[in-house]
């Protein structure tokens, strides 16, 4: 076992911090063919790492010189082996003290179909927003390329076809948005038009940008439309359908999915238990970690199994959620190359230290039991080689406080103490709130061609009787086909500028 965890080690490092990187620019890049592709992806890593590896090398001098470490190769790669594992056990600090609270928040928070259709309400008007932003975007890209469409040389056009049959077929409905005058006269004006293969491949870039977040705001969209119609068939209980399995399945799914936030909830308590309870471990004769206590009983099997597969469950989780603006963003069935290998990134970054800290926590770290990863980890992975035995002992206790700011949710907490209003979806008293829930209930409704009727009117908000009265409760066979997207969003538009307009009067 000993050459396979030796295998595992060098593949994940080369994978996390070589392959992944690389393949991640090669998907955003703007080059046409794989030579060139590949060379603009290594030249962005390139200047990334070169930054980076001025900064780690004066570091790691330092560290090497302190250490005593540069007597040997030897002792200069297990010193850089130490660095990097010191990192990935920052990312484990960060995305397991998130994964572990998140997991028993999300399915309880679910277990309430109510809560989650006002959510899905007040992300709706946002959601749409985003989608008629990101269509306009892609069609300035297509205007833009149709302006320069004679000036293109006779062997950069097969390079032109190819982006205007990408923005074709990835939305149909962008020529229904039309281009905003100012950019569309300043494409008309201009004396000289760069057609070179540069110019070309930067398009191309833009053209791929525009496209992923066409398609994700498109996703969100279809979903955001397709959860509220199935919330609201769940609030209504098993008398909004005849599916015998849903009959019996909507009343037991609340209670279902509390119990399951309960027993994660009780593996998490658990879990931080057994690391609050490592530093303090020299100081008492017997082990107080619950995960020590399971690992060396007659159950170590399958409480190991049990553990580590939450912890590794709630890391990558978390990693899942990471979201890095419009950039890198992991959904499913639409993720783009570059936000999976992004996030496969992270998680190659955090296979071993999971299991340094497993082992942390069932006492079988230090030696005492022959472990066939101890061998790799007392070789190359021991981040106290840098910072001495202290970091193996209160790292733990770090990921208890992390996870209690994420528990309480410290970043709302900071944006109120400076003076920032915070808003929540289920703070139905704010006046804002209420208006914004109001506003989504209308896209979706309209977007569904018929009114969703499973929360009440006064929780929605004051002025939700009003859409009932006149738009949302219009009979159905009078109702014409569900407007497009864009018309929606005008519509919204127009209707909250008419709104606004009558108070300020």
């Amino acid at each position: 076992m000993i050459p396979v965890w030796y295998t595992i080690m060098v593949v994940t490092y080369v994978m996390g911090w070589v392959v992944l990187p690389i393949s991640q620019s090669y998907t955003e890049v703007g080059g046409f063919t794989v030579r060139r592709k590949l060379v603009s992806s290594i030249k962005v890593n390139a200047k990334f790492y070169a930054i980076y590896t001025c900064i780690f090398a004066v570091l790691f001098a330092y560290v090497v010189v302190l250490k005593g470490a540069y007597t040997s190769l030897t002792s200069i790669g297990n010193l850089a082996t130490a660095l990097a594992n010191a990192w990935g056990l920052l990312l484990l600090v960060l995305f397991m003290s998130t994964g572990i609270v998140g997991v028993p928040k999300v399915l309880w928070r679910k277990s309430n179909p109510i809560r989650m259709l006002r959510e899905v309400y007040y992300s709706a008007v946002e959601i749409q927003e985003d989608l008629d932003i990101a269509v306009l975007d892609l069609t300035e890209v297509r205007t833009e390329l149709m302006a320069i469409s004679s000036a293109v040389p006779e062997e950069h056009r097969p390079y032109w076809t190819r982006m205007i049959e990408l923005i074709d077929e990835s939305d149909g409905r962008s020529s229904q948005f039309p281009m905003p005058t100012s950019r569309t006269n300043a494409v008309g004006k201009r004396t000289e038009i760069d057609v070179s293969l540069e110019h070309l491949e930067q398009l191309h870039e833009r053209v791929k940008g525009s496209i992923k977040i066409a398609q994700r705001m498109t996703y969100r969209w279809d979903a955001t439309v397709r959860d509220a119609k199935f919330y609201e068939m769940l609030a209504r209980g098993s008398k909004a359908t005849n599916n015998g399995f849903k009959k019996v399945w909507f009343p037991m799914r609340g209670i279902i999915l509390k119990l399951l936030a309960l027993l994660c909830g009780a593996i998490t308590l658990l879990i931080l238990w057994s690391e609050v309870t490592l530093p303090f471990r020299p100081l008492t004769e017997k082990s107080i970690s619950v995960v020590a206590i399971m690992a060396n009983s007659g159950w170590e099997l399958p409480a190991s199994v049990i553990f580590l597969f939450y912890m590794a469950y709630c890391s990558y989780w978390a990693i899942f959620q990471l979201k890095v603006f419009d950039i890198y963003v992991i959904l499913p069935e639409i993720s783009d190359n570059s936000s999976l290998c992004f996030g496969a990134t992270f998680l190659s970054r955090l296979i071993m230290p999971l299991c340094f800290n497993f082992l942390l926590m069932a006492d079988m770290a230090n030696g005492a039991v022959d472990v066939m990863y101890g061998h790799v980890y007392r070789d190359n992975m021991d981040a106290s080689y840098i910072l001495g035995d202290w970091l193996n002992r209160f790292l733990p206790a770090i990921i208890v406080l992390v996870s209690l700011l994420v528990f309480v949710n410290i970043a709302q907490c900071i944006l109120k103490l400076i003076g920032l209003e915070v808003h929540s979806p289920n703070n139905i008293n704010s006046e804002e709130v209420r208006q914004r829930i109001e506003d989504g209930y209308r896209l979706v409704s309209n977007a569904l061609g018929r009114p969703l009727t499973a929360i009440d009117a006064r929780v929605l908000g004051h002025a939700a009787s009003e859409v009932e009265r006149t738009e949302v409760s219009t009979p159905r066979h009078n109702r014409g086909p569900p407007a497009e997207r864009g018309d929606r969003y005008r519509e919204y538009l127009a209707q909250r500028m008419a709104t606004e307009g009558a108070r300020r009067s």
